[in-house]
Formats: C-alpha cells, sequence, structure tokens
C-alpha cells in the first residue's frame, strides 16, 4: 500500500490532476502552469524549473527539508 502522506509525486500535464489530488505532498514542474487554470486538483507546490530541471529542483527540496 502507498503511504499517501509519506509519499511525493510530480507532475508535467493536466493529465497528473487525478494524482495531484491523490497525493496531498504533489507538486508540478513549470510545465503545468501552462495549464494551471484548468487543473482541478491544482498541485501543492510548482517548481520554478521546466521538466527534468523541476524535477532536480523539487528532489533538492525534498533533500535540503530532510537536513
Amino acid at each position: 500500500a502507498v503511504e499517501r502522506e509519506r509519499s511525493v509525486f510530480a507532475g508535467v500535464s493536466p493529465t497528473d490532476a487525478p494524482m495531484f489530488g491523490y497525493f496531498p505532498n504533489a507538486g508540478g514542474v513549470a510545465n503545468v502552469r501552462d495549464f494551471v487554470d484548468r487543473l482541478e486538483p491544482k498541485p501543492r507546490w510548482i517548481a520554478s524549473a521546466r521538466l527534468g530541471a523541476g524535477f532536480v529542483e523539487l528532489a533538492n527540496a525534498l533533500i535540503a527539508a530532510r537536513r
């Protein structure tokens, strides 16, 4: 079973909206800003960088939060 509160989801497009709703700690890379007005639910956090660089930004934020 997935522990939703302990998991993080990173999405990139409107098709990820169900996952943004399922995971309380869901984030999006900057690409989701192109669709944010159509997303429901919206990600809790949006990276400033797009695609892979946005994922790295999210990963670095998680690592920094653990310190």
